[in-house]
């Protein structure tokens, strides 16, 4: 995931929707 992307996401979602998912991604892929 680009932060292009993230940055798509946090203005499609908003602030708390994307730091959860951001998170989540993290533990998911080990980053």
């Amino acid at each position: 995931m680009t932060l292009h992307s993230l940055f798509l996401l946090f203005l499609a979602y908003g602030p708390a929707q994307t730091t959860q998912a951001a998170s989540r991604i993290v533990c998911c892929t080990g980053w």
